[in-house]
């Protein structure tokens, strides 16, 4: 099995490239710097739904950073992405706005989960989901984490 790999900075140039399923795209040097915007690309060219773009509207983001105009299009297409970003650059949003934009409502099983190393961080990321998914109804998220 072929992994993908996305945002890997190779040693020449300082290009990072992009790789789901064996297409490749060479990505410029700012795709890694913190919180850029692509203002070339927007949440609406996406093609989000209307809910979706209603509560990103209303927290007020108005572009998709880097990561999130590059990776989500892919997550749209069910395809797999392994991306590796900065702290701050919008990572959550970047799979989080796929993942809800793929729920059923009508399905009442589990059909999302996601995985965090720590308890703070999958606190965070539920809590960044619900931001996401408040104009759909029917979607729910869950925080489970253990520990002593």
């Amino acid at each position: 099995m072929r992994l993908k790999q996305s945002f890997l900075e190779s040693a020449i140039g300082k290009q990072k490239k992009l790789q789901t399923w064996g297409k490749s795209d060479t990505i410029k040097k700012n795709s890694m710097e913190k919180g850029k915007r692509n203002m070339e690309v927007t949440f609406e060219s996406l093609g989000l739904s209307e809910a979706m773009l209603k509560a990103l509207e209303e927290k007020g983001y108005g572009y998709p950073t880097t990561i999130q105009a590059e990776a989500i299009p892919y997550f749209l297409q069910w395809r797999d992405v392994i991306a590796k970003a900065p702290t701050g650059t919008g990572k959550t949003f970047a799979f989080g706005i796929p993942m809800i934009e793929h729920i059923d409502p009508a399905n009442e099983g589990v059909q999302g989960l996601i995985l965090a190393p720590t308890r703070e961080l999958a606190i965070q990321i539920t809590d960044e989901l619900r931001i996401l998914y408040t104009y759909k109804p029917g979607i729910r998220a869950v925080c489970l984490y253990g520990g002593a």
